[in-house]
């Protein structure tokens, strides 16, 4: 799992596995795992303007804890298993890692709610793109970081999603390399 860094007095990283719903958290002293935390509320932590004191208050209470190392239950059969990469990995820079987690929270969000993007016209997900962009210049105007970064990051997920739908057959878009 990728462990985005965060400004904080006592917390390094922060890393959140949607498929497993486990938020890592690498403090000074350790690394602890939070068991079934939602993408939402790892959305929230990380748009936190105190991540410490949103940890403390929000997922502490909520969420067990086990410090990474100590040993661990076998996974139930029907756990999720992340999916097989279908490109090599490479490491993103910390910001493009957050801002993926950032969308995939959105995304995460919205399950369930909203149509499939692979059964959606490119024209109806790219009207949502414009959509969505006006609102992030809203959010811009109104100075909330919070705001900005919900925004943005929903803008991220439109432009993903028409990524997604050609990633497998780029040669045969018109416009292609």
């Amino acid at each position: 799992m990728i462990r985005i860094p965060v400004q904080s007095s006592n917390i390094v990283a922060i890393g959140h596995d949607p498929v497993t719903r486990d938020l890592e958290v690498e403090f000074k002293t350790g690394v602890y795992v939070y068991s079934d935390v939602p993408a939402d509320a790892f959305k929230a932590l990380m748009a936190a303007p105190s991540v410490g004191n949103h940890l403390h208050t929000h997922i502490k209470p909520k969420y067990r804890a086990e410090k990474l190392g100590a040993p661990k239950a076998p996974p139930q059969e029907d756990e999720p298993q992340p999916a097989p990469l279908l490109y090599p990995m490479i490491t993103p820079r910390a910001a493009v890692a957050w801002f993926a987690q950032m969308i995939e929270a959105n995304l995460q969000t919205n399950d369930g709610t909203k149509p499939d993007w692979a059964t959606q016209e490119d024209r109806a997900i790219f009207l949502h793109l414009l959509s969505e962009v006006m609102e992030l210049g809203e959010a811009i105007v109104g100075g909330n970081p919070a705001c900005i970064i919900s925004e943005a990051s929903d803008v991220g997920a439109c432009a993903m999603m028409l990524a997604d739908k050609r990633r497998d057959r780029p040669s045969r878009d018109r416009g292609a390399a």
